[in-house]
Formats: C-alpha cells, structure tokens, sequence
C-alpha cells in the first residue's frame, strides 16, 4: 500500500507501523535545501493533511511539513488549496499549529480559503481552526468576520469546551466581536460544562474587557459548588473578577493561600 493511502484517513489517532515508516521513507527523501519531496507531489489534499497531522504528531519532522508548505507556497498552489475539503483544511491548519510551525504563506492561504468557504465548515471544525490561528498568534483579516458569522450561525453545534476555545482564541487574537461574545457566553451557561470550560470563558471575556452579567454569575455559581477547584481554575477566576470591569460581586470565592510546595510562594489557588 503506497503512504498516500496510509494517510487519507488519519485523524491524529495512534499511528500504525506502516505510517510510521512512511513517514521515515518521506523524511529521508525530503531535499533539505529545496524543502521538497517527489514522493509528496504525488499526493492529493487529504494526503497531505493527513501526512501534516502525522509529521506534527509525537517528534515533529519539520522537514517533512516545511516540503508541504514549500509544495503549497509556489505558484499553482491555489489551485492546490481550492482542492481541500474543510476537513483536510482543519486538519493541516492544526497540524501547524500543533508542531508550531508558523508558515505565513500557507497560513494566509488557508485563512483565504476559509473566508470564501466558511460555510462548508462544521461549527467544531471551524473552533478548531480558530484555535489553530490563535496559537500562532496569526490573525487574517479576511478570515475572521466570515468565520465569526458562521460561528454565530453553529454556535449549537459546539461544545462547551469549544466554546471556551472560541472566546480564548479571540481574546488571544484581541478579535473582540461583541455579538460572538454574546452567543458564546449565552450558551455556555446553557451547557453541560465543566470549571475548566467556564473559568477559561470568563477569563478570556476579562483579558478583552467584556462584561458579561450572566456569564460571571454562572461561573461564580459553578466554582462554589466545585469540590475539586484546581490551581488553574482558581487563578483564572481570581484574574478575572480581579479586573476592575468584572466587578461581580462573587462571594466565597476561595482566596489565595499560602502552599507549602511551592517554595517562596507567596499564594497559590486553593480553597479556603
């Protein structure tokens, strides 16, 4: 079975032995001045995305993604990504951002693509690739209004997790849309959620400086009731409603406290 088969279904899932070997096959090939590979030119999108994902997985072959990028970077590569489907689309993008391998030729086509065919993405997929974006601090211009709408429009299809990523991801890209901060937030008090979802939500809806009466009020609810507040947890809630525009009046929430593992620390997230 030739590596373009191998690879047409993977989805980042544990890796069998003849991938494996491609994959090794396709990094000693790869010409390391030219960033280029024969044997990649012979494969189609959904190859190469799944060969993205593989290289990104576990110890990254950067060579291996700098020949996909270098194939998507010269001049019939529009054509190339216009071939993409949504999913291979989602899938390279992440294995970017996974390897944090910032390509901005291959980033600013991507976020081309997506902007014209935002609405064949699914809600998950396009959280995914927002999420991507915002890891390598790449904000496209073009890109964000079109997703943003679409995001509006499947905002049900997420999770409540990815609706977390969805305001992180804006807060890290400073993309402050009050009308998709007002559909997130609105869901995620509707939502089966965990304290992990809601404080990343109420945190990154502070770092912009967007208040949110319901938001805050769910998760001061949600951490009183919490048995198992962790550290990470309680920092993000004690930042938040520490900004002076998140002045929710959240009583008993825990304060910080002195821990004895952590030398010199002066405070630390733990329940009083």
């Amino acid at each position: 079975m030739t590596g373009q088969y191998l690879f047409q279904d993977y989805d980042g899932e544990e890796m069998t032995t003849a991938m494996l070997q491609a994959l090794d096959r396709i990094a000693a090939h790869v010409d390391p001045e030219k960033h280029s590979s024969k044997e990649l030119d012979s494969y189609g999108p959904i190859a190469l995305a799944g060969v993205a994902l593989a290289a990104a997985s576990g110890d990254v072959k950067v060579d291996i993604l700098k020949s996909i990028c270098q194939r998507l970077s010269n001049e019939h590569a529009e054509k190339t990504m216009s071939e993409f489907s949504a999913s291979s689309l989602t899938k390279l993008c992440w294995a970017l951002a996974v390897a944090n391998h910032r390509d901005k030729k291959v980033m600013a086509k991507i976020g081309m693509e997506i902007a014209s065919r935002s609405c064949e993405f699914s809600g998950e997929e396009l959280a995914k690739c927002l999420c991507a974006f915002a890891e390598l601090r790449f904000f496209h211009e073009e890109m964000m209004p079109e997703l943003s709408v679409q995001l509006m429009w499947k905002v049900d299809q997420l999770s409540a997790r990815s609706l977390a990523q969805v305001a992180v991801s804006c807060a890290q890209l400073e993309y402050c849309k009050q009308p998709l901060l007002d559909w997130l937030a609105s869901r995620m008090c509707l939502r089966d959620r965990t304290l992990s979802d809601i404080s990343s939500m109420v945190w990154a809806f502070a770092k912009m400086s967007v208040q949110h009466e319901s938001l805050c009020e769910t998760a001061a609810q949600d951490a009183l009731k919490s048995e198992d507040l962790t550290e990470q947890e309680h920092a993000r809630l004690l930042s938040a409603f520490g900004k002076p525009n998140l002045d929710y009046p959240v009583q008993g929430l825990p304060r910080p406290l002195f821990h004895q593992s952590l030398s010199g620390a002066e405070s630390v997230c733990k329940r009083r």
